[in-house]
């Protein structure tokens, strides 16, 4: 499971963040990836969170907040094959 999100993960960002820049600058929002097979160490242990991999949006608004959940159900779909 782990060694799934481990792979997932370039995917999803893409080579330079090529990937979630563009859906993060369409929706005006922010985007970012925690839990297991992330990457990303938080507070002071350093560690990445005990809990399943999800992807964080937020945005200014619930018409860009809608887009970007759209943009990155495709962009998900896309990574699955």
């Amino acid at each position: 499971k782990e060694a799934k999100a481990l792979q997932l993960v370039p995917l999803l960002i893409g080579k330079g963040g090529s990937n979630l820049k563009p859906i993060a600058e369409a929706c005006n929002g922010k985007i970012r990836i925690r839990g297991k097979g992330s990457g990303f160490k938080q507070g002071a242990s350093q560690k990445e969170a005990q809990v399943p991999l999800q992807i964080v949006l937020s945005c200014a608004s619930s018409e860009d907040y809608s887009l970007g959940c759209d943009l990155l159900v495709k962009l998900l779909s896309r990574a699955q094959g």
